[in-house]
């Protein structure tokens, strides 16, 4: 019950601004690439049966495959549901629709987060400030891939840091046996799955060769199992080879999952505590923020510094699964990967280090190229993009962000590093920032701390001492006072909340 009413006021904040949401939803019109981007969500589901069927994955040919599909998959298949139920509702409004949920969903992991960190009353008003930014709340209608890594990262960093208070650690030492045969199970799986070029383009070699070489040493094998061999191109059996594989790899994969999982139940059950619920919740998490964009890692590294900081040590065993569940779910949720995991990962990461955008960007009068902004373009336009009370409310916090070192480095890793890493190293922009919004929220946690060192100062008042209604409504007007410059510019500028 008392875990109920810590969170009503979210619940309360989520139902509001769903209605908001849904009152609107038709306002918002489809931006330049959103097309796009859903046929792209469409060949990579259709990869999951060509893959199957012809060892083949749906390519678009352009940078989209270098971005995860798991949400825009998503999101394409619920609004496609939703619509049988009325076919007047436009498709576009319906992904909107859930990009938006998305949105509300990493406001709840925001305020869960801020709970750590600020009392109830303050986490309710920088989670007020965060979500009701017109920058942000304009996005999140119409951006299917910034707006949703951002929530995803939110909720990863919520839920590893709630795996990791559940603190699942080892008791007494698994057998010796145990882990060796643990090992070369992982081993295997790397070989089959991760590095599939080895075995894979191996036996495709072997077929080419021996259809083009009558001695081939494994010719006389090769045709002994397939009698059309010479009537037939190479490549319908290199074909062949792939699908058989992936079958055999996927039965192997599974059929040793099973069998591992009896043999640790049975010789080392204490293992066990390390798949509790949060945890392959928080790894779910993570792998999905994965397979959103390239730069999700950084959520996990976030939870791997507070796995360290709580339990030392300890906390290697429970990182170690997470960081592996989180892998084979992103690896499962992006069929572009799947031909060569290590080679389109480091490909992924170059492209979106160098996006090859050919626009301009217009910055203070002058046009510059997505990758030769200078130094105070990030910085200047995240400045701009937020509500004065935000940078008001972060002087106070900063300085109280002494007192909370996990917080203190939290804000390092996301938003400081980053920050300082994208700007000295000219990272590709354009659309002003919007490819960063992920690295924000922790600007909000900080406000936050701020907020609530206002309060408490309002409460604290002689007059208002002892005085609990009037404190409430002091509290509730001076959060309302802090939200009414971004509410208003909202207002006004709907539907193009995101210019502001």
């Amino acid at each position: 019950m008392q875990n109920y009413s810590r969170q009503l006021p979210l619940y309360l904040l989520l139902i509001f601004a769903f209605l908001l949401g849904v009152f609107t939803l038709t306002d918002f019109g489809e931006s330049w690439d959103e097309w796009q981007f859903y046929k792209y969500a469409d060949r990579a589901l259709e990869s999951y049966a060509t893959w199957l069927q012809r060892g083949e994955v749906k390519i678009t040919g352009n940078t989209f495959d270098n971005y995860g599909p798991a949400f825009v998959i998503a999101a394409q298949e619920i609004a496609r549901f939703l619509h049988l139920f009325n076919s007047n509702w436009l498709v576009s409004d319906l992904r909107h629709l859930v990009v938006f949920m998305g949105y509300l969903g990493g406001a709840a992991a925001f305020y869960t987060l801020a709970l750590r960190w600020m009392n109830k009353t303050a986490a309710l008003g920088a989670c007020l400030l965060f979500i009701s930014q017109p920058l942000l709340w304009g996005h999140a209608f119409i951006s299917p891939k910034d707006i949703p890594f951002m929530s995803f990262f939110l909720i990863s960093v919520a839920l590893g840091m709630r795996m990791v208070d559940t603190k699942p650690m080892l008791e007494g030492s698994p057998p010796r046996s145990l882990l060796w045969t643990i090992g070369l199970w992982i081993l295997s799986l790397i070989f089959l799955f991760v590095t599939p070029y080895l075995l894979d383009n191996s036996l495709a070699a072997v077929i080419r060769g021996a259809s083009v070489d009558p001695n081939h040493p494994f010719g006389s094998l090769i045709r002994l199992i397939a009698q059309d061999f010479d009537q037939v191109p190479s490549e319908t059996y290199v074909t062949k080879m792939r699908v058989a594989l992936i079958w055999g790899k996927l039965i192997y994969g599974l059929l040793t999952f099973i069998a591992l999982a009896w043999l640790v139940r049975k010789e080392y059950p204490a293992a066990l505590s390390l798949f509790r619920p949060a945890s392959l919740l928080a790894a779910l998490a993570l792998g999905l923020t994965c397979s959103t964009r390239i730069l999700g890692p950084l959520a996990g590294i976030i939870i791997v510094y507070y796995g360290f900081r709580s339990m030392g040590r300890r906390a290697l065993p429970m990182l170690a699964i997470y960081s592996g569940i989180a892998f084979i779910v992103m690896l499962v949720t992006w069929p572009y990967l799947w031909a060569n995991p290590p080679a389109r990962l480091m490909e992924s990461l170059r492209v979106m280090s160098t996006y090859p955008w050919e626009g301009s960007t217009l910055f203070k009068g002058v046009y510059y190229t997505s990758t030769t902004l200078p130094l105070d373009y990030l910085p200047l336009l995240t400045f701009l993009q937020f509500s004065l009370p935000v940078w008001l409310l972060c002087i106070p916090g900063v300085i109280l962000l002494r007192k909370s070192i996990d917080l203190l480095a939290t804000t390092s890793i996301w938003f400081v590093l980053p920050m300082v890493a994208m700007t000295l190293m000219h990272a590709p922009l354009y659309d002003n920032t919007r490819q960063v919004f992920f690295i924000y929220p922790p600007l909000f946690l900080v406000a936050g701390l701020g907020l609530e060192w206002l309060l408490t100062s309002l409460s604290s008042i002689g007059v208002l001492r002892g005085r609990w209604m009037a404190n409430q409504f002091i509290q509730a007007g001076l959060i309302g006072v802090v939200l009414i410059p971004g509410l208003w510019a909202g207002y006004k500028l709907h539907p193009y909340e995101y210019v502001y």
